[in-house]
């Protein structure tokens, strides 16, 4: 490490050591293409190496639902979207993910319900995006 000297090495070094010896932690790419059961089992993989719990994040089952949502796959997205609902019952931002789904799927019975929810968990909560689910829920609600 030529750049370095003998106050910035410790630094540098322990960066690296870090780096290295968690290098599993983070999610390949390709898993997340391979869907939900596999991004699971990354992290009840990762769980019993370092003896802790790490869940699937709510944020990175998002992106996967609206992977699927971009590419015009909505049942999948739904189903996705529903999972992140059951896992995360108290984020306003699944509501509005699946709300979106709904929507998207011409659902807007269920697309209003869920805006609805994803309103009243945001107050409670006090979401900054709040307004974005009011205006989703305005726009199906008209």
């Amino acid at each position: 490490m030529e750049k370095e000297n003998h106050g910035t090495i410790p630094y540098v070094s322990l960066f690296y050591g870090l780096q290295f010896v968690f290098a599993d932690w983070q999610l390949p790419q390709e898993k997340l293409e391979s869907g939900l059961a596999t991004i699971d089992n990354h992290y009840k993989t990762v769980s019993k190496k370092y003896g802790i719990t790490q869940i699937t994040p709510e944020g990175l089952i998002n992106v996967l639902g609206y992977r699927k949502l971009q590419v015009g796959d909505t049942e999948a997205a739904i189903e996705i979207f529903s999972e992140n609902v059951k896992r995360y019952p108290d984020s306003a931002n699944v509501y509005d993910s699946i709300g979106e789904a709904y929507e998207k799927n011409n659902q807007l019975d269920l697309a209003k319900n869920n805006y609805s929810k994803a309103c009243k968990i945001g107050e409670m909560n006090k979401d900054v995006n709040l307004s974005v689910y009011r205006k989703n829920y305005e726009r199906v609600n008209r």
